[in-house]
């Protein structure tokens, strides 16, 4: 279809319709503020991947061995663009808030299971600066680039425990975008001139 935007790429909605049982959807969150610090040394980032992955990093007791996925970032990341960066596997929970909320919300909550991301985020919620997050996809398949992104976020209302961390993303870049996204034209649909 003539000027049509689709969120997931081409090879994404082809995994998600045919199911092929040798690619897996590997979900990820990206948490940004000068404070935090990745699994791989990079400051700025913290970045989860849902999946158990493989070995990145042998820890040295007492700390854990670190599993998750190496994936390239796209060209316009706000941090890292274009570069090849370790997610951590960590397993999270995503839920859309309520309806009526405005501007439009998720909560999310993030198993603190190697103890990597609460004293890193503790340290970011105190500055009283804003945490930004972003939700890429991408197959394991590809890893050089990301299926489907959503718009970046701010983490507000984060709860941090020695387990878990939960907080509410807020998106209110969403209230600016048009919905929908496609311009239908006399040109792109012609059943639209009488």
């Amino acid at each position: 279809m003539p000027g049509a935007t689709f969120l997931w790429t081409e090879a994404a909605q082809e995994a998600a319709t045919l199911a092929p049982s040798d690619d897996i959807i590997l979900h990820t969150l990206e948490l940004r503020h000068p404070s935090l610090t990745n699994a791989d040394g990079r400051p700025g980032a913290i970045r989860c991947v849902m999946d158990h992955g493989v070995l990145l990093q042998k820890g040295v007791p007492p700390a854990p061995d670190i599993y998750g996925h190496y994936l390239t970032l796209e060209a316009d990341a706000p941090l890292d663009p274009g570069q090849a960066v370790a997610f951590v596997a960590c397993m999270f929970d995503m839920a859309l808030g309520p309806q009526e909320t405005n501007p439009p919300t998720i909560d999310i909550s993030l198993d603190n299971v190697t103890q990597l991301i609460s004293p890193s985020l503790d340290a970011a919620v105190s500055t009283g600066q804003a945490i930004n997050v972003t939700y890429r996809e991408y197959l394991l398949s590809m890893p050089l680039a990301p299926q489907f992104k959503l718009p970046d976020g701010v983490l507000q209302r984060v709860v941090s425990t020695l387990t878990r961390v939960t907080g509410t993303v807020i998106f209110n870049d969403l209230l600016n975008k048009n919905f929908p996204s496609l311009i239908y034209r006399p040109a792109d649909f012609p059943g639209l001139v009488y």
